[in-house]
């Protein structure tokens, strides 16, 4: 009988034994001496209240109660840290890799790199993988992101931006509803809004005889009727000036459009293209489209297909995905699990022929494909054997490329929208600022007057504009404010690997911490949960830290009083205590920093900027005011 339990005993004991090891741990962690909100429910802590944390500010809440340095608590009351000090997170960002051998780093948690490998990215993409690995990636990689190659691959982005402009503008004709593009699979997507657009510039190639009203992300409550006044055809090529939202009627007709939806159909594109040369045909010409605004003859590729399931399975938040963090064994009852195999499958068969298509194309010497794939290929090459990418790890970044490159930047560009429309002022200021670049640039190329498909015909003239784009001060402004307040990824989180623990440093508390007593407010530092004031914080190895990017980026103590606002101006004279920042972009965390920073930020940046000039250029967009926004987070 012993002989029969010991085996059972033996296999049970394996099954629990991450979940015993992380009691111990949580039970001697020296993060249990900090403050932090109270514990609301011992199996999930407050990571349910976390969920809705963008739509509640309840990070700054938090900071402000409890300061820069503080925790709250995980899955069975485990404290994890919580840092919005910008030299605690300089620190961490900064030992993301390990300086000398043996001494640890600061990795992504194994359960977050899981998560991200099932979403498309691969366990051997570059956001998944770390230490040595990441460093030899990111090496062979780095060429295809340079600024230089950029310049290459903007007449993708002119392309689709143009493209989706004549969509748009096809659509505002005197349509019936709209609500999603026509016969297509519905990508997931972290944000969505409402908003609307009328036409203000040069004379589009579908003329337009009314603004129209177009929703671009979750909309918590839609109202029945939604109408505009008709208002007159665009009738010249050149700029004209900005005109005000038209007013809400009660009785003209009126239409919606899923911008999210669209913008997404058109970075998708881009991202195809421009990465690996593969076209996804996402996005709908508008000769392509019917009276009702569906797509006739045409179905999305195989690819977009899968990808579409793949990055559509992201969890949401529930009881079995935590478990199945600490009980891999779990894992395999994941929902929908033999569509995601297959999805897989496909996606796997389709990179592997783009590979060995790039592979081929590579061994030509007079090969001048631009896109990344290419480049990474005979960048790749180039290297000692020793310290090539494997195939399996080139098809990971197939799929980091789509994740990374097309819902980011899809969202990134619907929250600017957002806070366009919701500052009527600043959009009409940006429009003047796009419209007189339109002007300067034409008044030396004629060509532009016909139109923006000029630019894909004539290089100086494509090049002119988009250092004109490029250095366009308000544009820029608008930018890093809506990433600013609109980070697309809103936190990360790290583990400690260092062997002993480490002490991580910190500068002051931003919080109230004792309003009785003024200069524990102000000696720097932090208070831990005994009113003792400390200057570094003590971690044990395997503790976990979250780092709020969205809240840094909006901290009041960092941006004064109005961090929340959306205020472009604050960029001609920005805070001192921004510079703290240790994010690679603009005195934000919105592209991380260190080694882990976005690698190709600068190509997010471009992009923006072309579809923004585009869009703004020639429509303005509206919200109606009784719609309420939301974020939602997977």
């Amino acid at each position: 009988m012993f002989l029969i339990l010991l085996p059972i005993f033996g296999l049970f004991l394996h099954l629990i034994w991450p979940f015993l090891t992380l009691l111990v741990r949580q039970h001697v962690s020296p993060l249990r001496r900090l403050r932090g909100p109270p514990n609301p429910s011992f199996f999930l802590g407050n990571l349910m209240e976390m969920h809705d944390q963008e739509n509640t500010d309840l990070i700054a809440r938090w900071e402000k109660e409890y300061g820069s340095v503080f925790t709250y608590r995980g899955f069975v009351g485990g404290c994890r840290l919580m840092i919005t000090d910008p030299v605690a997170i300089a620190h961490i960002l900064a030992h993301a890799a390990e300086t000398r051998p043996g001494e640890g780093a600061y990795e992504k948690p194994d359960f977050v790199r899981d998560s991200l490998a099932t979403m498309a990215a691969g366990h051997e993409g570059l956001v998944t993988v770390e230490g040595e690995q990441h460093k030899r990636q990111r090496k062979i990689l780095t060429p295809a992101f340079s600024s230089s190659h950029m310049k290459s691959l903007t007449p993708i982005f002119w392309e689709k931006a143009i493209q989706l402009r004549d969509v748009f503008l096809f659509l505002s004709q005197d349509q019936t509803s709209f609500t999603s593009p026509p016969t297509s699979p519905t990508f997931s997507s972290g944000t969505y809004s409402s908003g609307a657009a009328s036409p203000t510039g040069d004379t589009p190639d579908y003329p337009v005889s009314q603004p129209f009203h177009i929703p671009f992300l979750r909309q918590r409550r839609v109202p029945k009727n939604i109408h505009t006044v008709p208002s007159s055809p665009v009738e010249s090529s050149l700029p004209t000036p900005p005109t005000s939202p038209p007013a809400i009627s009660q009785t003209s007709r009126g239409m919606r459009i899923d911008v999210l939806s669209y913008l997404s159909r058109a970075t998708l594109d881009v991202i195809g293209l421009s990465g690996f040369g593969y076209n996804f045909d996402s996005l709908p010409h508008p000769e392509e489209l019917d009276a009702s605004g569906k797509r006739e003859g045409k179905k999305d590729s195989e690819l977009a297909k899968a990808f579409s399931v793949i990055f559509s399975s992201a969890r949401k938040f529930r009881a079995m995905t935590i478990l199945q963090v600490w009980f891999p064994f779990l894992r395999r009852f994941r929902r929908n699990s033999a569509t995601m195999d297959a999805a897989r499958a496909s996606m796997e068969k389709i990179g592997l022929q783009l590979i060995e298509e790039r592979t081929s194309k590579a061994a030509d010497k007079d090969d001048s494909s631009k896109d990344l794939l290419s480049l990474l290929i005979r960048s790749n090459t180039a290297e000692q054997p020793s310290h090539r990418m494997t195939v399996q790890e080139i098809l990971c970044q197939v799929g980091t490329f789509i994740a990374a490159g097309h819902e980011t930047t899809s969202n990134a560009l619907s929250w600017t929208l957002y806070a366009l429309v919701q500052n009527p002022d600043k959009q009409r200021r940006l429009r003047e600022e796009l419209q007189a670049v339109h002007a300067e640039i034409a008044s030396s190329f004629s060509q532009l007057a016909t139109g923006d498909l000029a630019v894909l015909n004539d290089d100086a003239m494509r090049e002119t504009l988009e250092s004109a784009i490029s250095k366009a001060p308000y544009l820029d402004a608008v930018i890093r404010e809506a990433l600013r307040i609109h980070a697309p990824v809103t936190s990360t989180m790290r583990v400690c690997l260092k062997e002993g623990g480490d002490e991580i440093p910190v500068t002051g508390s931003w919080g109230t911490v004792d309003s009785s007593n003024e200069n524990k407010k102000s000696a720097g530092g932090y208070l831990d949960k005994n009113g003792v004031l400390r200057d570094t914080i003590r971690v044990n190895k395997w503790d976990i830290i979250t780092i709020p990017i969205q809240a840094v980026n909006k901290s009041v103590a960092l941006w004064g009083e109005d961090a929340a606002l959306f205020r472009p101006e604050r960029w001609e004279n920005v805070p001192p205590a921004v510079k703290s920042i240790s994010g690679i972009y603009s005195n934000t965390l919105s592209f991380l920093g260190g080694s882990r920073s976005c690698i190709g930020y600068k190509f997010a940046l471009t992009e923006m900027k072309i579809f923004l000039y585009v869009l703004l250029k020639d429509m303005e967009f509206f919200i109606d005011p009784s719609m309420v926004i939301e974020k939602k987070v997977k």
